[in-house]
């Protein structure tokens, strides 16, 4: 099979779909694809940035079925669960979802934009040829496209296969531990309240990183993510924050991990490329490094990024110089996403532990301020929100 499309997108994830909605309502035909089929599952917290419903129409008009609950605050928890720092706002500062009901949502979102699907079934090879690339699946299927948006996580099997990037490198490496245990909606209410916050606790168990329970409607959500040093077990401290909580009250007693699932983030890791195109292919999401390394987040910026290269294909296609304008898509995301997306090197990380993090709980102008950049990725006028 050889049939032609204007842009492949590999990977159905938030970036992925994101690109093939806004570039299938300009008009281009579009096919994705990804390896999996939906609903999948994802490790991940599942926190979508107030910031990603402001942008996104199509998140916005369609957010309750994307979604399972608003949160209306943030408390950070000293290292010992025994400290709390409050910021609350009356309207809320983000949502939580299961990521199987998120992404999948998104998908069919594109499909009704027009966009034309393939699931389980991976990517196996691509040539550029001819003013095109070929893109050979798993299944040996074969399609021509114009561009191709590599959208395939961290793991990115496209990136691989134009030398891009073989792994990350050790420093820009999270690990993380992470599951939603199922509640009732009952319990959760009286457990966290009918506004409920999230709980994220810095350095738990002296971990270069922080620990977080996210109460979701159905689920409560408990994980862990950070730089390992020596002796570090992810996994063992995962299970000693599920103690502590429970301990603390933080966490129902009924709820017993059953399915906890690990991940490598790569965290900054955008900043690690000098290039996230070559020849008529483009790298966003998690492929390309788009997570915040000062909180993980990553679907605020994998969905930006795919914002950002589906603006440049559209102007490559219109002015018809397409490998020079793709160019343009290191530009674009650096405008974009350069504040949210700010590296901090390990020497910052160890003052943060050491000099800030105990103002979290003796100062409330400090906590503050620490939360809205934790929320919102960048130090925003006090007086908003």
């Amino acid at each position: 099979m050889r049939e032609k499309f204007d842009v492949a997108i590999i990977g159905a994830g938030p970036a992925g779909t994101t690109a093939a909605t806004l570039l299938a309502e300009k008009g281009y035909r579009i096919l994705l694809v990804d390896k999996a089929t939906f609903p999948r599952d994802k490790t991940c917290a599942g926190w979508v940035n107030r910031l990603a419903v402001e942008r996104f129409p199509h998140l916005r008009q369609n957010l309750a079925s994307l979604v399972e609950t608003p949160f209306f605050g943030l408390t950070f928890l000293s290292s010992n669960l025994g400290r709390r720092a409050l910021y609350q706002e009356n309207e809320p500062v983000g949502y939580l979802a299961l990521r199987s009901r998120f992404d999948d949502g998104l998908r069919r979102l594109a499909l009704e934009a027009g966009v034309e699907f393939i699931e389980g079934n991976g990517l196996l090879k691509m040539e550029e040829e001819k003013g095109e690339v070929r893109v050979t699946l798993q299944n040996g299927d074969t399609y021509r496209a114009s561009v191709v948006v590599g959208a395939d996580g961290a793991h990115s099997r496209v990136a691989r296969l134009l030398s891009l990037r073989r792994c990350w490198q050790k420093q820009w490496r999270v690990v993380c531990a992470n599951e939603d245990l199922p509640s009732s909606p009952q319990r959760v209410m009286s457990f966290y309240g009918e506004k409920p916050c999230i709980y994220v606790i810095p350095k738990f168990g002296d971990l270069t990183g922080y620990g977080w329970v996210f109460p979701k409607k159905h689920h409560i959500c408990v994980g862990l993510g950070g730089f390992l040093k020596e002796g570090q077990s992810i996994k063992k401290m995962y299970f000693q924050l599920i103690k502590a909580l429970k301990g603390s009250g933080l966490l129902p007693e009924e709820s017993i991990p059953q399915r906890v699932s690990y991940a490598i983030d790569p965290v900054g890791g955008v900043y690690n490329q000098r290039s996230l195109v070559k020849g008529r292919v483009v790298l966003v999401g998690d492929a390309a490094g788009f997570v915040s390394s000062l909180t993980g987040e990553g679907i605020y910026p994998a969905m930006v990024s795919a914002q950002c290269a589906a603006e440049v294909i559209d102007s490559a296609f219109r002015q018809g110089t397409i490998t020079e304008k793709l160019t343009e898509f290191d530009l674009q995301w650096a405008k974009a996403l350069g504040d949210y997306l700010k590296s901090p090197s390990s020497q910052f990380r160890k003052r943060i532990g050491l000099k800030f993090l105990p103002l979290l709980f003796k100062s409330r102008l400090f906590s503050r301020i620490a939360a809205r950049v934790y929320l919102y990725g960048k130090n925003i006028t006090l007086g908003s929100g």
